[in-house]
């Protein structure tokens, strides 16, 4: 393996580095998509529970976007049917904000990606999930290595303490299992040395330098062919448009070009309300649907590692 194919560690202080390397803040684009038709103005009805995930995650998406707004950092916000009231409130923001085209998940981050991208002086994309506030505490972190050359994309990592000290336990519990399946599988293949520390993938957030090799993997998109009769279950694990095309699949293949990843550790803490919600929920039913999104990322992703081998006869590929 190449010296230039190790993601390299870098680790992150409690809140930010005393001296970060400096970066115009306006430089940095934060992405995200919203999608909450039955949140509501006010207070938490705790005990509505039709309403209680989109009313939560939607004022958190609020408070996110407030605080890199304080940081004077660069928002794209991709609506996806918010509530009218949700909708006004991101009009009073004055963000730049956008009705998301039908494609899917996926499809809607890579449209803030292709937005953000293509904005004058915009030298850095961050994907952030709309709930994940803490996260931008840390942006000078995490965008250091960017900005040093040490990186082209960094992928954060939770620490473990605020981990399992702020996500419920079979989130927990899910997403170590599905990192661990994730990085063995690109050892695997190849493309991550042995000796690699894991990569917090299904953290969710990824930040990368705006150029156009770079840009370009977090935009492509992805489907899965095969010469052969599909399976039904083929139909449901193998769809890159789902989850894998925006964030999971521009990794696997920025490591496959020899690219600079690199995993930065931060303190996050994950937002008590949400926590909340999550603990509050059908367990069950939020194991069940966790493992089920969880199984489709690796398998899709899986897929894909496949293809970068010749003579595969059941792979996902390109289609933009």
């Amino acid at each position: 393996m190449s010296k230039s194919r190790e993601n390299r560690i870098e680790s992150g202080n409690d809140r930010g580095s005393s001296d970060p390397e400096r970066f115009n803040p306006k430089s940095l684009a934060i992405v995200t998509t919203v999608h909450y038709p039955k949140w509501y103005p006010g207070e938490v009805n705790w005990d509505d529970q039709e309403t209680l995930t989109d009313k939560t995650r939607g004022d958190s998406a609020l408070q996110m976007i407030a605080l890199a707004q304080s940081f004077d950092y660069s928002l794209f916000v991709i609506d996806s049917e918010a509530s009218e009231p949700f909708t006004q409130e991101l009009i009073n923001l004055e963000i730049k904000r956008f009705a998301e085209k039908p494609g899917g998940m996926s499809a809607g981050r890579q449209q803030g990606f292709k937005e953000a991208s293509g904005t004058t002086g915009i030298d850095f994309v961050c994907w952030i999930e709309p709930e994940k506030i803490d996260l931008i505490n840390f942006m000078p972190d995490l965008v250091k290595p960017l900005t040093t050359g040490e990186a082209d994309i960094v992928v954060p990592k939770r620490r473990e303490k605020e981990f399992i000290d702020t996500y419920p336990g079979y989130q927990v519990d899910s997403e170590k299992k599905a990192n661990r399946l994730w990085n063995n599988m690109l050892k695997k293949f190849g493309i991550l040395p042995e000796n690699s520390e894991e990569l917090d993938v299904l953290f969710g957030p990824k930040i990368y330098r705006n150029i156009p090799e770079v840009a370009e993997l977090f935009q492509k998109k992805y489907q899965h062919f095969t010469n052969i009769n599909p399976s039904p279950e083929s139909n449901l694990v193998y769809q890159p448009s789902h989850y894998s095309n925006a964030i999971f699949i521009p990794i696997i293949a920025a490591l496959h070009r020899g690219l600079k990843v690199s995993s930065v550790e931060i303190p996050y803490k994950h937002p008590a309300d949400q926590t909340k919600v999550e603990l509050n929920s059908e367990k069950l039913a939020g194991v069940v649907r966790r493992w089920s999104q969880l199984r489709e990322i690796v398998r899709t992703c899986a897929d894909y590692c496949r293809s970068l081998k010749e003579g595969s006869i059941s792979h996902t590929k390109p289609i933009a």
